[in-house]
């Protein structure tokens, strides 16, 4: 974003708009994942995102206004709400249920750690101030190029081909899965018995022989999933699956409401917590918490505290990989419940110290206290912007007023002394359009990197010794946040819902995590301005507060459940 931003000169609202473009496909697209998925299946729909994915990586990498862009982000954001609602149902269908949870968790440690890839390349092309976000947002399409690649080796979901009479492909999956062909015949003759009418179908007899009595209780530890309690079989086996969307019939039934209500509630705690605030706007908290501004003026001194925020924002992304696999150990020690509301408490914790790290930076403004020469020729500037600029009082004040920019100078104990509010040449530049902080003034001081007299320029951060504890902020909500409710919401949602309102419940959810995500990456840098940072962080923590309180009374364990066991009422 710190190059995009430069480079099509975009305001705040325009950033907003550029982030919040993917979300909106993925919004709408996880929706529609609901009847593609009970068309077409899990494997085509998957094959389709990563197609997605590489037309709008090109789209992006190869964009030449801001349309274009915007273009390509819906492109991939379509490719995202198709695959976020289908894989972890995909994973979770195929999935023994002693490490059910953990392959989803896997799924979700694997997106972090694209994420660290990611923010590794932004930092190599960093510095490359022309084409380098071409580079960061085209090669994107590499790893969906790999999974279209790979995906013929894979199988179709076993229930999916079970709801839908091909107990024969079914079949063939699951002894790809499980070793032991009873364990095989035992859960064909169940899936049998939950999708059709019949406990098995006529032409399935020979395979599931033996197998009549799948009700019955088993003692074979390799399936590890409890067959159906004769109590209420008379209800799952009185009518075949429905097939398609259904909501209302969710709604209408108590069970399955509060279960959706749940699964959606999850979803919208996960972002209104705002855990793409930090991650889309990683680079952008670290610069306005003014990191890399004390570390002494060079003639490129904007740019370096942008490099170092990026490279900061892949460590940040790096914290997030590495506690996701700490998720991955310890969700098969602990209940999904406890995971989620320890994580929730630990993230209101990290929130609160991010809202007074910034309370602390605010607390302490620094002065403009030096008022710089106008010169007698404008060149086509405002005289009335030039002088709104000129008579700002703090660096807070000034650098609100998007035209403005702090310029500074730093002595040898890291000082900052001579604060002026100038005019830029263009929206986030570098330069003022006089000044000490003049392009041409940056130049003719010639090699600036052992001189502490050269100004530095900024639109976008106040320096700060408090910097370090923003960072120390979200290095912690990241620990919290990734082990539980990072992928903890897909999990359970996965997990939730009976076979014939899984589509359903999975599709609602996760249309509700993406308009939370929404509504989140398009309010973040225009809330930092109408509540202020600290403000915008407090909101945060009071929502995560909320969510903890409601989720304490709503959320039910899944953890011991196999995916044919919520057939039932439990």
């Amino acid at each position: 974003m710190l190059q995009l931003r430069r480079h099509f000169n975009l305001s705040y609202a325009y950033q907003e708009t550029v982030v919040s473009a993917t979300i909106v496909a993925a919004a709408i697209f996880s929706h529609a994942s609901c009847p593609l998925n009970e068309r077409f299946g899990r494997r085509p729909v998957i094959t389709l995102a990563s197609v997605l994915f590489i037309v709008g990586s090109l789209i992006m990498g190869a964009a030449f206004n801001l349309g274009s862009l915007i273009c390509g982000r819906f492109v991939v954001g379509a490719g995202v709400g198709l695959a976020s609602m289908t894989v972890p149902v995909y994973i979770a269908e195929c999935s023994p249920s002693e490490i059910r949870g953990r392959l989803i968790v896997f799924y979700h440690l694997l997106i972090t750690f694209g994420q660290v890839v990611a923010a590794v390349i932004d930092g190599i092309f960093q510095k490359d101030l022309v084409n380098g976000w071409r580079y960061m947002l085209g090669l994107g399409g590499l790893a969906a190029l790999v999974q279209l690649l790979l995906m013929p080796l894979t199988c179709e979901s076993p229930r999916w081909l079970a709801a839908h009479g091909r107990l024969s492909e079914a079949a063939n999956v699951l002894r790809r899965i499980y070793p032991s062909e009873t364990a095989v015949q035992q859960l064909l003759a169940r899936m049998a018995k939950l999708y059709h009418s019949q406990p098995i179908l006529d032409d399935q007899q020979e395979q599931v022989h033996g197998e009549k009595d799948s009700s019955t209780t088993t003692d074979d530890t390799s399936v590890n999933q409890p067959l159906l309690p004769s109590t209420s079989e008379s209800e799952v086996f009185s009518s075949p699956q429905p097939s398609g969307c259904n909501l209302w019939r969710m709604l209408a039934d108590p069970y399955t409401r509060r279960r959706l209500f749940a699964g959606c509630g999850l979803q919208l705690i996960q972002q209104l917590c705002g855990i793409n605030t930090v991650m889309y706007y990683s680079a952008s908290i670290i610069s306005m918490a003014g990191i890399g501004s004390l570390q002494g003026a060079t003639a490129t001194g904007a740019n370096s505290n942008s490099s170092q925020a990026v490279w900061l924002a892949a460590l940040v992304a790096g914290v997030n990989c590495l506690a996701s696999c700490l998720g991955l150990c310890l969700i098969s020690r602990f209940s999904r419940r406890c995971l989620v509301l320890c994580s929730l408490s630990g993230v209101v914790l990290s929130l609160s110290l991010l809202a007074v790290t910034f309370q602390l930076i605010d607390a302490r403004p620094l002065a403009v206290d030096l008022i710089e020469a106008v010169p007698f020729d404008l060149q086509g500037l405002d005289p009335k912007v030039v002088n709104m600029c000129a008579t700002r009082s703090t660096c807070n004040t000034c650098i609100s007023a998007h035209v403005c920019g702090f310029c500074y100078q730093l002595t040898a104990d890291r000082r900052v002394v001579n604060g002026s509010c100038l005019i830029s040449t263009a929206l986030f530049s570098h330069t003022s359009a006089y000044g000490r902080c003049n392009s041409s003034q940056l130049t003719s001081a010639g090699d600036a990197s052992h001189s502490r007299d050269l100004a530095l320029f900024t639109m976008d951060y106040c320096p700060s010794a408090y910097g370090w504890l923003a960072v120390l902020g979200l290095i912690l909500y990241l620990a919290f946040f990734a082990p539980g409710m990072g992928p903890l919401p897909w999990t359970i949602n996965a997990e939730l819902y009976p076979a014939w309102a899984r589509n359903t419940g999975v599709a609602m959810a996760t249309s509700a995590n993406w308009l939370a995500n929404f509504f989140v990456s398009l309010t973040f840098l225009s809330l930092t301005e109408w509540l202020t940072r600290p403000g915008v962080f407090w909101l945060y923590a009071a929502i995560s507060l909320a969510g903890l309180i409601f989720l304490a009374f709503i959320l039910p364990e899944t953890r011991t459940h196999s995916m044919d066991d919520l057939q039932t009422r439990g």
